[in-house]
């Protein structure tokens, strides 16, 4: 008699907890994602700690963990499972709780493409011990994480000068030329023996040395433009846009090397803001990680018209700012404001994508065409 009132009771209790088991198993139950990085360059190791606290008296016997998360995340071991329809990947963890204990999960991730992630929801899912009832609860996250472009030498890229004037690079572009000598100045204890002006000197009676004129100020902005066809709603070219971004970094890193100052302006749409991203000439230290934050978030859809956008945000810049315009599709009103750009004093590089057409650079003494070889 007393086995079966105590098969009776036990079969009620389960019986109760089935039926409130949705109220009961996500209750006191909590759950956190952290990276160890906010920022990192594609091909860097990303470690993500899950903590799942179950702050209750009643044990969990089966919890699984679903999100999804994007496919260039290339995750060690077998947390990632294959591609769904909407071309994300999906990440499961099955785990199980006694009361009042904490699990810690770390997974280790390799992120294989640039870009701006934001970890999506957590669903977790709680199974009762005897497969009768589940229940489930949706976890918000706020973690992001920026991955940069990786910087490569210019040197890797086909980049060929219309016309031959010396190696491309930013040192060339912001450093004072030895050929454009414009005259003369009294000798200081910083200035080198080899530029002194011996014919100047033996005239004034005093040391001389050269006054040299720059190629341009020490100061480089880069205005990138996403569009790729002449119709930029159509048959968009991803490839030529990711060469750009690619191109855009290894500029940053070699004036930044320079410590020299450095600008920043894509047309792409922005997923913060309807606004095209400009940002200032600056050598400072936060200036580096604001631009390839700025490149990691470059969309190949375009806002405003890069044209439009030069004649927006050209007077924010000094007077002899070296311009670089990258750029896939050279449009007749981009070649006219960079031929505007040039009259106004500013020397400009046009880094071509792909071949320009019907443009005629060789009476424009200011700018440099570049084009990418295919």
């Amino acid at each position: 008699m007393i086995i079966l009132i105590t098969i009776l009771i036990l079969f009620g209790a389960s019986w109760l907890l089935s039926v409130k088991w949705h109220i009961i198993a996500p209750y006191a139950f909590d759950i956190e994602r952290e990276m160890d990085h906010v920022r990192v360059k594609v091909g860097d190791t990303v470690r993500l700690t899950t903590t799942m606290t179950n702050r209750k008296w009643m044990p969990l016997p089966w919890v699984n963990v679903f999100s999804n998360i994007a496919p260039s995340f290339n995750f060690q071991g077998e947390s990632r499972s294959k591609l769904t329809p909407d071309h994300l990947a999906e990440y499961n963890m099955v785990t199980s709780f006694l009361f009042y204990e904490r699990v810690k999960r770390h997974d280790v991730f390799i992120p294989e493409k640039r870009g701006y992630y934001k970890l999506e929801e957590m669903v977790v899912s709680f199974g009762d011990l005897f497969g009768f009832s589940k229940a489930e609860k949706t976890f918000d996250t706020d973690q992001a994480l920026f991955v940069h472009p990786k910087a490569q030498p210019l040197s890797r890229f086909d980049l060929i000068p219309k016309h031959q004037m010396g190696p491309i690079s930013v040192k060339r572009w912001i450093s004072p030329d030895p050929i454009l000598a414009v005259g003369a100045r009294a000798y200081t204890h910083d200035d080198p023996f080899n530029t002194i002006d011996w014919k100047s000197t033996a005239k004034t009676g005093h040391l001389q040395v050269k006054k040299m004129d720059y190629t341009s100020e020490p100061s480089l902005h880069i205005y990138f433009d996403v569009q790729s066809n002449q119709k930029h709603w159509n048959e968009i070219d991803k490839d030529a846009v990711e060469n750009g971004v690619d191109i855009c970094a290894s500029l940053l890193e070699e004036a930044m090397k320079l410590h020299a100052p450095i600008g920043f302006c894509v047309n792409s749409v922005d997923p913060f803001s309807r606004n095209a991203t400009f940002i200032v000439p600056s050598s400072s230290k936060a200036q580096k990680s604001k631009i390839l934050d700025a490149l990691a978030m470059v969309s190949p859809y375009r806002g405003l018209p890069m044209s439009q956008l030069i004649r927006q945000t050209h007077g924010k810049l000094q007077m002899g700012t070296v311009i670089v315009v990258v750029t896939a599709c050279l449009t007749q009103s981009l070649f006219g404001e960079i031929k505007f750009l040039g009259e106004k004093g500013y020397r400009v590089k046009v880094i071509a994508l792909k071949k320009p057409e019907g443009m005629d650079f060789t009476r424009l003494s200011a700018i440099e065409l570049i084009e990418v070889a295919l």
